[in-house]
């Protein structure tokens, strides 16, 4: 207890400032929505982020860019499922080729919306990005959008805001 005291003396007595910092993590998300669906989920993702107090930088897939994303803390996609269950091919595809061997050690997020399949393409991206060495640190997938996973979408915003 004395050299606590004496800690605080000294710290006062010369003037020294302690001061606690806090760093926001970097949010990237995208995604690719081919009816809606997944832009309605992105958007609930995004305001539950907000009110968690997350600042995140959200752009549809075309626009995405690969080194953007990989510049940042946490990485957020979302995928209509197209085809055979997979995730889209002409904008979220070539990004998934462009994270390899460069998205090891990041924190990554995803959902999606899916209309007849039952979700599968969700577990094999899942498995894809941990076999990349990323951590899924949360993932959501939908039939025809929001509507009974919601909640789960609104706890994901709140996990990514605070990775």
């Amino acid at each position: 207890m004395l050299y606590y005291r004496y800690r605080l003396y000294k710290i006062y007595t010369f003037n020294v400032v302690l001061r606690k910092e806090i760093f926001m993590s970097k949010i990237s998300m995208t995604y690719y929505s081919g009816g809606g669906n997944t832009e309605e989920m992105a958007n609930i993702i995004l305001e539950s982020a907000k009110a968690a107090g997350a600042e995140i930088e959200m752009v549809e897939a075309s626009e995405a860019d690969a080194t953007e994303m990989l510049a940042a803390d946490v990485i957020v996609m979302g995928s209509s499922a197209c085809g055979e269950e997979e995730i889209d091919g002409d904008y979220i595809e070539p990004l998934m080729e462009a994270f390899d061997g460069a998205i090891s050690g990041k924190k990554v997020a995803l959902f999606g919306a899916y209309g007849w399949g039952g979700g599968e393409f969700m577990e094999t991206w899942v498995s894809r990005i941990e076999d990349m060495g990323a951590t899924v640190i949360g993932h959501v997938a939908g039939e025809e959008g929001p509507g009974e996973v919601e909640d789960e979408l609104k706890e994901l915003g709140t996990t990514i805001a605070n990775a």
